[in-house]
């Protein structure tokens, strides 16, 4: 019995020595950038998060109706307690955060008198 209890210690030491190795030089993988929409009102591009994506995707929203809700001048705009700022022209609703110096687009909405 002591015989097989060093071999399985032996065992798992060599397991963890090789885990510790793999996921100190594991190969990182490169986080993509998220597409941008340049917004001319602000000279500044907004970046598109995968959920944004794949709610203007899901909820039927063309990128030339989000653009102009957002550089609309009929639009408002409104602080979160989150620190995200909501803007809506009535029909649709933007949720943008703040990422450094970035805007991204974290999701977007047709308001519920507008839904088909």
């Amino acid at each position: 019995m002591p015989f097989f209890f060093s071999i399985m210690l032996q065992l798992l030491a060599v397991l963890a020595v090789f885990s510790f190795f793999y996921f100190l030089f594991k190969p990182k993988r490169k986080r993509q950038k998220p597409l941008p929409i340049h917004i001319f009102s602000i000279g500044k591009d907004l970046y598109l998060s995968t959920h944004a994506t794949q709610r203007i995707s899901q909820r039927g929203v063309k990128i030339h109706e989000l653009t102009e809700m957002l550089e609309s001048k009929k639009s408002r705009a409104e602080i979160q307690r989150n620190g995200r700022v909501r803007i809506t022209n009535g029909k649709l609703t933007a949720v943008v955060g703040i990422d450094g110096m970035d805007l991204v687009l974290v999701t977007v909405f047709r308001n519920s008198s507008t839904r088909n």
